[in-house]
């Protein structure tokens, strides 16, 4: 993994899966945090690239799902185990700033 930062590591990893585009990373990162009540819409190509520009920073909740997605290609490709989503999360949450309080 080459990435500079969790915003360009999670689009490696994902888009390193056959046929992923970045639209579906998209629409898998807006899925779960609407899921979690973090977000109300989807997530644009727009804001992806704010976020990539440094013109925004992503909130913690997408930054912390993308360290997750991260962490576990880092992890699997030295031979670690990441079945256990506890320890992703843990992992995760311990790259990531904390949630936004509300």
């Amino acid at each position: 993994m080459q990435a500079d930062n969790v915003i360009e590591a999670w689009l490696e990893v994902d888009l390193a899966v056959p046929g992923r585009t970045q639209a579906d990373a998209l629409r898998d990162l807006s899925e779960d945090l609407i899921a979690d009540g973090v977000w109300s819409g989807p997530a644009s190509d727009g804001r992806l690239s704010e976020w990539r520009r440094g013109l925004r920073t992503p909130p913690p909740e997408a930054l912390r799902y993308m360290a997750r997605v991260a962490a576990g290609r880092v992890l699997r490709e030295a031979g670690l185990d990441t079945a256990d989503d506890y320890a992703m999360d843990a992992v995760a949450a311990a790259l990531t700033p904390p949630p936004r309080q509300r």
